[in-house]
């Protein structure tokens, strides 16, 4: 296993989305939002668990929802022609909710819709992850 994925300890916050112990805190590092609540904690740099890469080089293309002509405050995440996931104004919680249809249990909330689609693609990657074995096998 390379160095860069090999990290001190793994471990899920609530939205089973991985995060991993560091020596020093971090604040803010990810904006507003449950993220930054981890004092102790830090979740990896978006990209570093799959490709190494970073959040501009995301292979996750957003497009707004329109009806009638009108911007929808809704999100669909493509990556080719495979819808990964979905983001949405709760306007009841004043919360941007993430969550896909690759699983069930796979969803979060953030203060705003940039914030939400970065929480998903992290839970996406770390959830990606799990396979890694099966494709080096191959």
């Amino acid at each position: 296993m390379p160095e860069s994925f090999a990290p001190v300890k793994r471990m899920r916050d609530t939205n089973g989305i991985p995060i991993v112990q560091r020596e020093r805190n971090v604040r803010g590092a990810f904006g507003s939002g449950a993220a930054s609540s981890f004092s102790e904690s830090r979740r990896p740099p978006f990209g570093t668990m799959l490709y190494g890469g970073s959040m501009a080089s995301s292979p996750i293309t957003w497009t707004q929802s329109r009806s009638g002509g009108v911007p929808m405050q809704r999100y669909t995440g493509h990556v080719g022609p495979i819808e990964v996931g979905l983001v949405e104004y709760d306007g009841s919680n004043r919360l941007w909710t993430w969550w896909s249809p690759l699983a069930e249990a796979a969803w979060g909330h953030a203060q705003d819709a940039e914030g939400a689609q970065k929480g998903f693609e992290a839970w996406l990657r770390g959830w990606l992850e799990n396979f890694r074995p099966f494709f080096e096998g191959a």
